[in-house]
């Protein structure tokens, strides 16, 4: 049997057994031949460049994450181009596309050539003026209060987090509801901690949304 630890194969495995698997995946089909081809992939970091890309990846959201990702791989193993690949993961725009770079520089890195960049939120441009800083430290201080963010957390987590901010607040540009926004965030985050992030970026960033 075949026994994986972090994302990666513990030495342990025998010869024979890493035989077998190659046998049984050859039997059952492709996608477990591309499970066992990408046994080696950089799982964690993988999952650390969705969590500085706001996309929730801990906990009992981790293994539905790492299967969004292989997803992409298993896409461009069975010979699709890279934008059919990225749909596959069918989430919004914004989130596929951080998902396929993540997942072809960290989980299937021949394919990395093919996807070179990403977009982590939709098309928006804050409003103009003095008041943007304010208003984006009055949100990641609204994130830290109700636990959704650690209040030691870098700038540059600080940064992604409010861009998540923003692109929530795109999203209802684009003519989205609140109830759709939210149900968007339950991809990456419990029930509760999408309703806040849409709460708080709403009562912060975007409060014509009230």
């Amino acid at each position: 049997m075949l026994i994986f630890q972090g994302g990666l194969m513990k030495n342990r495995v025998r010869d024979v057994a890493l035989i077998s698997a190659l046998s049984a995946a050859l039997i059952a089909g492709p996608g477990l031949l591309s499970a066992v081809a990408h046994a080696d992939a950089n799982e964690e970091g993988y999952l650390m460049f969705l969590g500085q890309h706001g996309l929730e990846r801990g906990g009992a959201n981790r293994q539905p994450a790492l299967d969004a990702g292989h997803k992409v791989c298993q896409a461009l193993d069975s010979g699709a181009d890279a934008g059919a690949a990225t749909k596959a993961v069918g989430l919004s725009d914004w989130s596929n596309s951080v998902v396929a770079y993540a997942a072809t520089h960290n989980l299937c890195t021949q394919y990395q050539d093919l996807i070179t960049t990403w977009t982590d939120m939709p098309p928006y441009v804050p409003p103009a003026g003095p008041t943007n800083t304010e208003r984006e430290g009055n949100f990641v201080d609204g994130l830290i209060r109700m636990g959704l963010l650690q209040s030691n957390a870098d700038a540059g987590v600080r940064t992604s987090a409010t861009k998540v901010g923003w692109a929530i607040c795109g999203e209802l540009d684009q003519g989205k509801n609140k109830a759709d926004v939210t149900i968007e965030l339950y991809k990456y985050h419990s029930k509760r901690d999408a309703a806040m992030w849409v709460a708080v970026a709403i009562d912060e960033l975007c409060p014509a949304y009230k």
